[in-house]
């Protein structure tokens, strides 16, 4: 699958970027963490992830300052062991995405959210978060 990148409000061939990633994943054994670090991304946000309750979609958005594409987002599903990526050259480029794509985020976690409260999973993990020691969904490594 080609990886795009949003800019300008239009969907391009993010191949460069792609390359370097490709690049720097090799270089880090497939670890993508590793790879965003050495090519200057640093998490930015976080739409559905790392709450006491997983969201069944999550997007990370990474930011670096140096060079374009300057953002990277990561958007993963719950059922897949893999995320898939896009790029978005600037801020006004990761608002607009993010804003057609958070209320998607927003609409599963509700839904995740009832499911839960309907088989009750949820009292536990809301036990949990009050005393501190709620579990949270294990970062993406790869």
């Amino acid at each position: 699958m080609q990886v795009m990148m949003f800019s300008g409000g239009q969907w391009q061939p993010a191949d460069d970027a792609e390359k370097a990633m490709q690049k720097a994943c090799d270089e880090h054994g497939g670890m993508v963490g590793d790879a965003l670090t050495t090519l200057g991304f640093e998490v930015w946000a976080r739409i559905g992830a790392d709450d006491f309750c997983a969201a069944p979609v999550a997007l990370t958005v990474y930011f670096r300052h140096e060079k374009s594409p300057h953002f990277y987002i990561d958007i993963e599903g719950s059922a897949s062991s893999s995320g898939n990526e896009v790029y978005a050259e600037t801020l006004p480029d990761v608002m607009e995405l993010l804003s057609l794509w958070a209320p998607m985020v927003q609409a599963t976690s509700i839904a995740e959210l009832i499911r839960l409260l309907r088989a009750g999973e949820l009292e536990d993990e809301a036990k949990a978060l009050l005393s501190g020691r709620a579990t949270k969904r294990p970062a993406r490594t790869s």
